[in-house]
This record gives structure tokens, C-alpha cells and sequence, in this order.
């Protein structure tokens, strides 16, 4: 007894080695079905024959300089569908459009992998123009969308304060650095105007 006791506690730990092991499988074919493209990933030459527009769909409308833009991007078909271009890759199952069939530039951001914009933190960069996005299909560069996100400025601080060297117990500190002030002024259509005083 002692020993088919033995026997039973090892076939429930090759049990539990099993169901591990089978997990371990299924999570990794997963990870490979999800691979990243292979270089040759390309569009089906009759599937972008049939595109008409991109279309690229930004939010917020309005961000602070340095913050994130998400976009979604669609192809409409002739027959009056929509595809998206994806962000995912599943080996087995190769999305028709990718993000990467696109060509997204600007000059004020930075376009990221999944799809979105990390918009340039100088806000003189976005002042005048915004944040200009552009997007254009690889396989037919006529196929061009274009979104233009605006600046706004609640996130950057106004108030400047400069200190000098602290004095020891009893004593007054030391003076405070130099401080040179320029000032400029830039016309934007963003941003509400209005006097300010500097003392």
C-alpha cells in the first residue's frame, strides 16, 4: 500500500509537469504567431488597386507640447468599405494592412509603433502651424492623409523663481544668480494673447 501510495503521488506529479509543459507550448506558439512582420510582409498589389483614400482619425484635438497623440488610419475601398491598418501581426493570420505600409512623417512629432505621435516639448515648434501630421501609403504614395493637431499651453509653467546660496545658522544667504531677460513676440493662432508685466 505504502508503495502504490508511492506510485499515484508520482502520477499526479507527472500530471502537473504535463498541464506546465502543455501551458508553456501554447504560450509560446503564441508569442511566434505573433511575431513581429518578416521583411517580405507586403500589401496584395489587387487590394491596394482597389483603395481610394486613407483616412487618419487623431485624439485629443488639442495637446500640450511633449504629450502623446493617438491615431487610428483607414483605407476606404471602391466598393465603399473600410479597412484598417493595423498595429498587430499574427503569422498565421497576416493582417490585409499594417501600420507599417505607412510612410507618417512631421515635422513637429515623432511617430511611434503603435500608431500615435509623440508630439516635439518646444512649444515654439507647434506655435504657428500645430502639430502637422502626415501619412502616406508606401505601395502608392497618392494615397496621402493629413491631420493637424493643436498646440495648447496649460501645461507649461509661467512662474520662474531663482535663489541664491542658503547662509548658516544665524546668517543671511548669499545672492542670487544673474538673470537675463529677452523679450520676443511670435503671433500665433493658438494661443490667446494678452499683456504681461515683468518686474
Amino acid at each position: 500500500m505504502h508503495h502504490t501510495g508511492r506510485r499515484v503521488g508520482t502520477e499526479r506529479g507527472w500530471g502537473r509537469e504535463r498541464v506546465v509543459l502543455a501551458l508553456a507550448l501554447t504560450a509560446a506558439l503564441g508569442a511566434c504567431s505573433r511575431r513581429g512582420p518578416p521583411p517580405d510582409y507586403a500589401p496584395d498589389p489587387a487590394l491596394v488597386a482597389r483603395i481610394e483614400e486613407i483616412r487618419m482619425h487623431v485624439w485629443p484635438p488639442q495637446v500640450c507640447p511633449g504629450e502623446t497623440v493617438q491615431a487610428e488610419y483607414t483605407a476606404i475601398m471602391d466598393d465603399g468599405s473600410a479597412i484598417p491598418f493595423v498595429t498587430w501581426y499574427d503569422r498565421d493570420d497576416p493582417p490585409p494592412l499594417h501600420v507599417l505600409f505607412l510612410r507618417r512623417t512631421s515635422l513637429e512629432a515623432v511617430s511611434r509603433g503603435d500608431g500615435g505621435w509623440h508630439t516635439d516639448a518646444d512649444p515654439l515648434k507647434s506655435a504657428v502651424d500645430g502639430f502637422r501630421l502626415r501619412a502616406e501609403m508606401r505601395h502608392r504614395p497618392d494615397l496621402v492623409a493629413e491631420a493637424v493637431v493643436a498646440p495648447e499651453y496649460s501645461c507649461t509653467p509661467y512662474a520662474f523663481g531663482f535663489e541664491g546660496p542658503q547662509g548658516g545658522r544665524g546668517r543671511p544667504g548669499g545672492p542670487g544668480p544673474n538673470v537675463t531677460v529677452r523679450l520676443d513676440e511670435l503671433t500665433s493662432p493658438f494661443v490667446n494673447m494678452r499683456p504681461y508685466s515683468i518686474s
